[in-house]
């Protein structure tokens, strides 16, 4: 696992100062001038420029992370933070329901302003689940299965995908994933040479939990990414528990910026796995930082 060390270094000496007292003792008389001149001054002449919202990502929302709450009380949190993007669990809409509750269930986000980019995870078992699976994504107008299968499930898939016009992405389940799917790495030796539409859902919290630096991972699969679940993590261990994305050990600023290098299109899924009964917080608290990363950019 790669450690992390302070960034602090030892104070130079600077006249019988310290170069710390210096730069504080600048910057204060700095402020103090910017803002008595900001005082008489037009609001307009010292606001910010506006700036893309997130940078250009598709930063939203797997729902998963508001399984233990409602449709409505879904894309209320949606409208509250300010995501505009949504991937679909089952939890929230059956993949037994029929065309007609699929319809009702996309119009619904369309009427809020949010667009259902995925569907997952779904787990498929066998080749009588695929087509069904692929239909409930179409039907709710997705472009992306996030699926969970194994490397004898690949061909199976690939030959039922040319029906449709949408991707699967196989996400990654960490060390313990049974089927194999431990990280994108993995599932990367899987996809050599299949059909374009198969490709990678990484999920930033089980790839760290393989010792591996999403940010890095990401770049190497960077051909089949077809989707993010990002989140934090409490600390550099197998077993640990999720906090707000900033709280805490990943390197949450290094992959969102490595995410705008490669120029990443598809969905950037907040997965908040933790207070299912009380999610809004930590939601709001992980998308305000994604926000604010990305601005500064």
């Amino acid at each position: 696992m790669l450690k992390r060390y302070p960034s602090g270094q030892p104070e130079e000496r600077l006249r019988g100062v310290t170069r710390r007292r210096a730069l504080y003792t600048a910057g204060a008389a700095l402020a103090a001038t910017l803002r008595a001149e900001a005082a008489a001054a037009d609001p307009k002449s010292v606001a910010r420029r506006p700036s893309p919202d997130f940078h250009g990502l598709k930063v939203g929302l797997a729902s998963y992370s508001t399984r233990a709450l409602s449709v409505d009380e879904t894309i209320a949190c949606c409208r509250r933070v300010g995501i505009r993007y949504i991937t679909i669990k089952d939890v929230h809409l059956k993949l037994t329901s029929t065309p007609e509750e699929r319809r009702q269930f996309r119009d619904k986000f369309r009427d809020a302003n949010i667009e259902i980019a995925g569907c997952g995870v779904i787990y498929l078992k066998s080749e009588e689940e695929v087509r069904p699976a692929f239909e409930y994504v179409r039907d709710l107008g997705a472009n992306t299965a996030v699926i969970g299968i194994g490397a004898p499930m690949v061909p199976v898939v690939e030959k039922i995908i040319k029906d449709f016009d949408i991707r699967a992405a196989i996400h990654n389940h960490g060390p313990e994933d049974r089927l194999g799917a431990y990280s994108p790495l993995d599932v990367m030796e899987w996809l050599k040479g299949t059909d374009k539409r198969l490709g990678i859902c990484h999920d930033v919290g089980h790839t760290f939990r393989c010792g591996l630096e999403p940010s890095a991972v990401a770049l190497k699969c960077a051909s089949r990414l077809y989707d993010v679940h990002n989140k934090d993590l409490g600390e550099a261990a197998v077993k640990t528990r999720g906090v707000p994305i900033g709280q805490g050990v990943i390197d949450s600023v290094r992959f969102l910026k490595t995410l705008v290098k490669i120029k990443f299109p598809y969905h950037v899924a907040l997965e908040y796995e933790v207070d299912a009964k009380d999610p809004v917080p930590g939601i709001a608290e992980s998308i305000g930082f994604e926000r604010g990363v990305l601005a500064s950019l």
